[in-house]
């Protein structure tokens, strides 16, 4: 089993939530999380510098829901996320790059039931960023958009949805985006769907100023989607499948830094597409469930006529779980193809086979308790280059309703 050199890692995540309802009309929900660790990049030979990465993230949000009547409801949210990281060139000493971003979210959400077949949704949310660092100068950003969705019950067996949107910001110039769907269902058992849309992405803060790998001068990203499906629905037997294509304008992607591939860096690719299959199945008898996901997906730089790094062609996922009262156990298998690990389709990693087992008890209804064994057979694999993942591991959890 080959082992990481400089690989240590933890994560801590502490999260708490309250609800209280005032009449029944209101409610108001508080959110709230913490999440800190740590980690090591591992080294690609032996005489690479250690480096390491820490991280503190918190997150506060409130929640308030107006329903005065069965036609209107509203949503008001408040949210707080404050993000810390710091990057360790050498963990041997103490100098780190820093990066603080704080993040203010106001955001609002109507809906009016006009007739028993036509409903209106109005959305908006406005967004203040500012980042900090002692290798960057303070940075604000403000955004706010407006979005209207229409849901239309044409009959009973044919209805579809629309909506468009208009973002503003002060830092980039935002496409005016849309999406038209409709789901038909002519039987009880035989579903069709199909969805068309516009959609964009703006790079994060750590995307353009990540000191170690940021790129400052990246460009939001575009898109135009497309997908159909088809839901065959029975008692006991559901399949699904879809078919999608994506054509990309500037799509954001992080590959190896060419001058150390002990960290990534954030680019714009020109044109990519992206296009492929997917099948969901799932079948109960008795207290056996079966699960079953497979994708295939083809992706190609079109400047390059060459598939994107890291996008396996073949996924599939497949699960059994028996339930007995309040015990439960599962078997998962996951298969992942071989994916390329440049973009001149010279690199590869291998596909790799996996392996989960895991078993849980229902206490109470507040208190349950699992335990999961993780690539039971011990395999050895890489999701990235150069970036051994463990062997047999356990992951115990413990969860407490208050």
């Amino acid at each position: 089993m080959k082992k990481n050199l400089n690989g240590k890692y933890y994560f801590n995540t502490i999260n708490g939530n309250f609800g209280y309802k005032i009449d029944p009309k209101n409610e108001l929900k508080l959110y709230s999380m913490i999440n800190f660790g740590k980690r090591e990049f591992p080294l690609v030979d032996i005489g690479s510098t250690p480096s390491g990465y820490e991280n503190k993230d918190y997150r506060l949000m409130t929640e308030w829901n107006f329903n005065p009547n069965e036609k209107w409801q509203s949503q008001l949210k408040l949210a707080y996320i404050r993000e810390e990281s710091s990057y360790f060139n050498n963990i041997h000493k103490s100098y780190s790059d820093d990066l603080q971003v704080d993040n203010y979210i106001l955001k609002y959400y109507l809906n009016h039931q006009l007739t028993n077949n036509f409903e209106l949704s109005f959305l908006s949310e406005a967004n203040y960023n500012q980042g900090s660092g002692n290798n960057l100068n303070k940075s604000d950003q403000n955004s706010i958009n407006f979005a209207l969705i229409a849901k239309h019950k044409l009959s009973d067996v044919l209805e579809y949805e629309a909506s468009i949107r208009q973002d503003f910001s002060d830092t980039y110039q935002n496409p005016f985006i849309y999406s038209l769907g409709f789901n038909f269902r002519p039987i009880h058992s035989y579903q069709l769907r199909g969805n068309v849309s516009k959609n964009f992405r703006n790079p994060t803060y750590n995307d353009l100023f990540w000191k170690t790998g940021g790129n400052p001068d990246l460009k939001s990203e575009s898109a135009y989607q497309f997908e159909l499906g088809n839901d065959f629905i029975n008692k006991n037997l559901n399949i699904q499948t879809n078919i999608f294509y994506n054509k990309l304008s500037d799509m954001i992607q992080w590959i190896p830094s060419s001058q150390n591939s002990s960290y990534w860096v954030p680019v714009n690719i020109n044109k990519a597409e992206t296009y492929g299959f997917e099948m969901i199945g799932n079948y109960k008898w008795n207290a056996l469930s079966f699960n079953t996901v497979y994708a295939y997906t083809k992706t190609k730089d079109k400047f390059k006529n060459k598939e994107l790094m890291y996008s396996p062609n073949h996924k599939w996922t497949a699960s059994a779980q028996y339930t007995y009262k309040r015990l439960s156990a599962f078997v998962q298998n996951i298969y992942t193809s071989k994916v390329f690990t440049d973009s001149e389709e010279e690199r590869t990693l291998d596909s790799f086979w996996l392996t989960n087992l895991g078993l849980s008890y229902t206490i109470s209804p507040l208190y349950s308790v699992s335990m999961r064994v993780n690539n039971v057979f011990n395999q050895e694999y890489q999701t990235q280059e150069n970036r051994w993942q463990p062997g047999t591991n356990y992951n115990i959890q413990i969860q407490i309703k208050f």
